[in-house]
């Protein structure tokens, strides 16, 4: 006991002394880059042995502080805000995986290690899209974002585009569009094929429903597979090109039933072909309520808040093209957003309505403003 002590006083004075420290065998002074060097020549230093939970419940780690865990049989530090895991060559909170076969390739995939079976004789490692891979790559397609019609396919059908960038070093087979109503759709889905080969391609969607919404992606097949693009939706809508070769959609539904305006106050607008600055003169003579012009300023649908109520020769138009875009309208009357005036460009408490039939006898009338309940259908452009 008292040759403890004493080694214990001669130590503690010199570090005091000096700075630094060296204990056991061989004798002489410390490293000078060491404040303390244990020197032996057959035992180690066996920092203190820790289950995780125990290691857990340390209070307040120091950075740097050492423990062998018992419950990973790893060495570990804290390096200031985590436990960090030495285990073999690894760094990580997990060892690396072991290989299993001559050839394998382990990489880092921006979240995980993967690991890749080796290749067959004379194949060729390729990285496509940062993954690697044994072969060639499958081609780089995109979808266009933007699909339009025309007044010969503006009902049920709809025209995209797409762009194979890079056939990934074999020749594309196949390119086209994959639809569904149900998002990332595959080949499995409907498919309208558009040639082969890179470059900007087109196709036509048909079959599709007024309203729904659709999920589109463009896709492209070489030898080491099939590709697609980034997903684009859209809902179609009946629509046709007017007498101004402007695209004019039409809500596929009815709006409204109901009243033309609040009062039966003559407001002048009786001719002209554009029913969005009629819409907003009634609105701004009316004011709030329920009406047929207000109905459609207030309206929005599929991502758009810019209806209105069409004019009189809106209505003409739209009527002339219903089977365009295969769609029944109601019979009865539907408002425009024209005004009646009477003989001599008197004022009267009516507004210009037409029908739409489904044989014969489309017709136009006047309706009083307030007393009749005329449908209404949205348009805009």
């Amino acid at each position: 006991m008292k040759e403890y002590c004493i080694i214990g006083f001669i130590f503690a004075a010199h570090a005091a002394v000096f700075g630094q420290a060296k204990i056991g065998l061989p004798s002489g002074p410390p490293h000078p880059s060491a404040v303390l060097e244990l020197a032996s020549q057959q035992k180690g230093l066996l920092p203190p042995r820790l289950t995780t939970g125990q290691r857990d419940s340390i209070v307040g780690p120091a950075a740097g502080l050492r423990i062998f865990n018992t419950s990973t049989q790893c060495e570990n530090f804290f390096n200031g805000s985590a436990w960090v895991e030495l285990c073999g060559d690894s760094l990580q909170s997990n060892a690396l995986p072991n290989g299993n076969n001559a050839g394998e390739i382990l990489y880092w995939d921006g979240n995980q290690w993967q690991l890749l079976p080796p290749g067959s004789y004379g194949q060729t490692l390729n990285i496509c899209n940062g993954v690697l891979t044994w072969g060639g790559c499958p081609p780089l397609v995109s979808t266009d974002s933007v699909f339009t019609f025309s007044g010969s396919n503006s009902g049920s059908s709809r025209t995209g585009t797409g762009t194979v960038s890079n056939a990934g070093g074999s020749p594309v087979t196949a390119r086209g569009l994959c639809y569904a109503t149900t998002p990332l759709p595959t080949t499995a889905n409907s498919v309208v094929n558009s040639g082969t080969g890179t470059g900007n391609f087109s196709a036509n969607l048909t079959g599709l429903s007024a309203g729904t919404l659709y999920y589109v992606r463009a896709f492209a097949s070489n030898a080491a597979g099939t590709s697609y693009g980034n997903q684009v939706s859209f809902t179609p809508l009946p629509g046709y090109i007017n007498n101004s070769n402007q695209i004019v959609t039409v809500h596929p539904t009815d709006n409204f039933t109901g009243k033309w305006s609040n009062t039966q106050t003559f407001i002048g607008i009786q001719s002209g072909n554009d029913g969005a600055i009629n819409t907003a003169a009634i609105v701004a003579n009316q004011g709030n309520g329920t009406y047929a012009a207000k109905v459609c300023s207030d309206l929005i649908a599929y991502g758009y808040s810019d209806w209105y109520l069409p004019s009189y020769s809106e209505l003409l138009v739209l009527n002339g093209n219903k089977t365009t875009f295969n769609m029944t309208l109601n019979s009865g009357d539907y408002w425009s957003s024209n005004e009646y005036a009477g003989g001599g460009g008197l004022a009267t408490s009516l507004a210009q309505t037409h029908q739409f039939q489904s044989v014969c006898c489309d017709a136009g009338s006047n309706q009083n403003k307030t007393s009749y309940s005329g449908r209404v259908r949205c348009i805009r452009r």
